[in-house]
Parts: structure tokens; sequence; C-alpha cells
């Protein structure tokens, strides 16, 4: 089962990431996380492979490496996954602003990601989510 997920893993890699220096940093993260366990340092190292959203899907792949107890902390420190696109608009002119906040972007290397909303506000009424990504 361990060389089927390890198997599937490095398939998943070979597509989503062409550059062989940032597979072989991925590596090297993972090793380091598994010598050390610790789960925050790994997701911040994460960011910097993992930083459009067509690499999104890594995060996926990574999950089944962690080990069961760190699971949920691994799912709440990296974005929500969702296999669909939701499209919505925002009107940034109405009096109560857009109702969200938001983490990321090209100074951190990594996507824009929601961190947090306002109950009642636009974006929670549309539907968003604390750690969509934003396109």
């Amino acid at each position: 089962m361990e060389k089927k997920v390890a198997r599937e893993f490095r398939h998943k890699v070979d597509v989503l990431i062409d550059n062989d220096a940032e597979k072989d940093y991925l590596y090297d993260v993972l090793r380091m996380y598994h010598q050390s366990m610790d789960l925050p340092v790994l997701v911040g190292d994460l960011k910097l492979v993992i930083n459009e959203p067509s690499r999104l899907p890594m995060l996926d792949a990574i999950r089944p490496l962690i080990p069961l107890k760190h699971q949920v902390e691994y799912d709440n420190l990296t974005p929500k996954r969702s296999r669909k696109l939701k499209e919505v608009r925002l009107d940034r002119t109405h009096p109560e602003g857009l109702g969200l906040s938001v983490r990321g972007g090209l100074e951190f290397n990594c996507g824009l990601f929601i961190s947090q909303l306002v109950k009642g506000g636009q974006a929670d009424n549309v539907g968003l989510q604390v750690r969509m990504a934003v396109m």
C-alpha cells in the first residue's frame, strides 16, 4: 500500500511540477518533515513550491504522506481544496465592503486565500469560505 501511495505521489509531482529543482526541493522538504515532524515548517516550505493554482492538487497528494495524528492540523494549515471553480462577483463599492480578508499573494510567493469572513457580509452571502483560493 505504501509503495502504491509513493508511486502515485511521484506521478503527481511529475505531472504538476516541470522544474527539476522544484521537485528536488519538494522531496527535501518532505524528508526534513519526516525527521522533525514540524508541520508548520513543512506547510511554510510547501508554499515555495505550491505557488500557483494549478499546483494546489499537490496538497491532496501530500496528505497521505502525513501521519494520521497530524492530518487534521495539516488540513487546518493548508488552503481548502476544491475540484470546482466557483465564479462570484462582489461589489467593491458596497458600503459595508467585501466582507472578507485575504492572505498570501506575490509577497509571500504563494496563492491568495480567504483568511476571514464577515458573517452576513457579501462574501459570506455568496457562499465563499475560509481557505478558498482567490483566482
